[in-house]
């Protein structure tokens, strides 16, 4: 799953260095840009040092215990035949929005809101949710459910860790 967010990053700065580039009327034709082949993690670090403007460090932070809350929101707006977008994920997780979705026994989580939505994107890439899609003429709608390492998660205790910046302006996690 790493290598999808490896690309994303590669595509990213290179449609970002093409485009810059055309502005600037440096390319007049076509081009083929060569990466170097590194790990996705080095592209990663790098892509996020090249939008950041200040020093940090990143720690791997187990979160578990975010997950196993996560799903249990997910398994409430199930048993209440209700579905879950993404921003209504965060919402009840972060004790806002609908209530019938809030539960007791999820605590509310000592992360800022983008770091909220960051592990759901994160639970997202490595297959503990996944998308449910719906579709109309004029929409298309991304429902959130439990994905097919869920269980292993739930039921096996798999531990989940994810990687978080490090510094004096954003929450320490705990």
């Amino acid at each position: 799953m790493h290598d999808v967010a490896c690309e994303i990053a590669c595509a990213v700065g290179c449609a970002e260095t093409i485009s810059a580039n055309v502005l600037k009327g440096e390319v007049t034709e076509p081009t083929t840009v060569n990466w170097p082949r590194i790990s996705c993690r080095q592209t990663l670090v790098a892509f996020f040092l090249y939008f950041d403007t200040g020093p940090s460090s990143f720690e791997a932070l187990d979160i578990t215990h975010y997950c196993l809350d996560l799903l249990k929101i997910l398994h409430q707006a199930a048993s209440l035949s209700e579905r879950v977008t993404a921003i209504k994920l965060v919402d009840a997780w972060c004790g806002k929005g609908q209530t019938s979705l809030r539960m007791r026994d999820v605590k509310t989580p000592d992360l800022s809101r983008e770091d909220c939505e960051r592990v759901v994107v994160y639970l997202l890439l490595e297959g503990v949710l996944r998308e449910d899609f719906h579709f109309t003429p004029y929409s298309t709608i991304s429902y959130l459910v439990p994905g097919p390492n869920a269980k292993l998660v739930q039921k096996f205790g798999k531990r989940v860790s994810m990687d978080f910046r490090v510094d004096s302006s954003s929450k320490k996690v705990g």
